[in-house]
């Protein structure tokens, strides 16, 4: 046990930075820069995608001066899109990392895999946009200058979602029957250090308080071993009061289902209009069918997960309403006014978002009951689309306030909030054998619960560290076999 304990490189992550320390990572001062500028300049050109899409709202004169606001919306809410998207790509690819999680996650991706999943998702993005591109050259009198902004600017969504998709996978391979275990092992674990962090969320001021006490009690205990015995626990522990009820569960998943519906919906939707349009462009039916292909594969990972994410949060939140049971986000604790308003003003940017498709829809689809459908689900699945990057958006907005304004008890509530979400994605992404070392400190009553659930043994665990090292020694002496005949 204790050699495990000495080799667990996700313990010292949470010893380090969790318990004792803090996230934030020395960086070069031109690094920082850099990165701000980008963020700046993604922000800035992510509004001139929208221009050329002003046209086509407009040209729904049967809706009157409601046009004009579908207009404005459809431009705000993809602004936001386009911004969230590019933000989480400079975090995603440049984000400055502690050293131990640049130690945990060097195997996550090699370089030549970040590289190749990084170059094929700009290819994918730029040539799945031309469509769009030629659409916005065709409804704005064939204007040059506005498919050129498309390309400049509206690629940010189809970029980001390519590029977690094919992150995804390169990252699969074959897993053993063990392995699997391990990984539904890494899930169960997951989902247990989130139901802490959405019970820490729900708890009142005195008892975040409280919470804040108790941290900075175990922070000053004189060892790892001790800090580790007292924090654990906190973290792993079973907590009845967050977890669903049937209705709640069966709610969540129904909405869940719907989010499906709606995106595999909407990418019928995309794959006609690209079909449709790169027909046009190639004169070819096998360039409508690539052009469909690519826009639908360079949206739907990224478009799935958040239509998902989202539908299950709107049910969330009327289930709570409904029940009477005040669960409010971080955001709102904190920050309740600017939330509020700034909420407010992203469900009427959303619910404003869909003009274009209407429209297009209209002119690209000649079926008149399936252009019926078609434009209900690609307008709820566009205002869930844009929904998902507003109140991700709202949220960093709040964060920055805090950061800036907020009193130190605030300060340190969000940082508890960052850190779990931080433990989180290092567990998600770690090699196997760094998460099975792990799950061996993990305590005793909640292990062996996992255990149970997941049908895998101690033995079966420490056989496969026993393995990996016999592995490793393997590699080793193979080396220096080969070298023998050079020294």
């Amino acid at each position: 046990m204790a050699v495990v304990l000495e080799n667990s490189l996700i313990s010292s992550f949470i010893d380090k930075r969790i318990i004792c320390g803090d996230l934030i990572v020395e960086e070069s001062k031109c690094s920082e820069i850099s990165r701000l500028a980008f963020k700046v300049a993604g922000v800035s050109i992510s509004a001139l995608g929208r221009i050329p899409f002003v046209p086509v709202s407009l040209k729904l004169k049967s809706l009157g001066f409601f046009r004009y606001f579908l207009a404005a919306g459809n431009s705000v809410g993809f602004w936001i899109v386009g911004s969230w998207s590019i933000l989480n790509v400079i975090d995603e690819i440049a984000q400055p990392l502690t050293k131990e999680e640049k130690i945990l996650l060097k195997n996550h991706l090699s370089g030549l895999s970040k590289t190749v999943s990084i170059a094929s998702s700009l290819v994918i993005s730029i040539t799945s946009k031309s469509v769009t591109a030629y659409i916005a050259y065709t409804y704005n009198n064939e204007n040059i200058l506005m498919p050129i902004a498309v390309m400049l600017s509206d690629t940010s969504f189809p970029f980001y979602s390519s590029l977690l998709s094919t992150r995804k996978l390169l990252e699969k391979r074959s897993f053993s029957e063990i392995e699997k275990k391990i990984n539904l092992m890494r899930y169960e674990i997951i989902e247990l250090i989130e139901s802490n962090r959405a019970l820490f969320v729900s708890k009142d001021k005195s008892e975040k308080e409280d919470s804040l006490t108790l941290f900075n009690r175990i922070k000053f205990r004189a060892s790892k071993d001790e800090r580790l015995k007292e924090f654990l626990p906190i973290i792993f522990q079973k907590n009845p009061e967050v977890e669903q009820t049937k209705i709640e569960k069966y709610g969540k998943n129904f909405f869940g289902l719907n989010g499906v519906h709606l995106t595999l919906s909407h990418m019928v939707f995309l794959g006609i209009i690209s079909y449709v349009g790169g027909q046009l462009i190639t004169s070819s039916s096998v360039g409508g069918v690539i052009a469909a292909t690519l826009t639908i594969g360079s949206n739907v990972y990224l478009e799935g997960t958040s239509l998902v994410k989202t539908a299950k949060r709107a049910f969330g939140g009327l289930y709570n309403l409904f029940t009477c049971n005040r669960r409010p986000t971080l955001s709102k604790q904190l920050s309740p006014k600017l939330t509020f308003a700034l909420s407010a003003i992203g469900l009427l940017t959303s619910i404003h978002s869909w003009g274009p498709n209407v429209q297009v829809a209209d002119d690209y689809i000649e079926q008149n009951g399936f252009k019926a459908y078609m434009e209900i689900v690609s307008t709820m699945a566009i205002v869930l689309l844009v929904s998902t990057a507003m109140l991700d958006i709202i949220d960093g907005i709040v964060e920055k306030k805090i950061d800036k304004l907020g009193t130190k008890e605030e300060k340190e509530i969000l940082e508890i909030d960052r850190k779990m979400k931080r433990l989180i994605n290092v567990i998600d992404k770690s090699p196997l054998i760094e998460f099975v070392k792990f799950a061996k400190m993990i305590p005793e009553e909640t292990l062996d619960e996992v255990q149970k659930k997941c049908n895998v043994t101690q033995s079966e665990l420490d056989h496969y560290i026993q393995e990996y090292y016999n592995d490793l020694d393997e590699k080793k002496l193979s080396i220096q076999e080969e070298l023998t005949p050079f020294v």
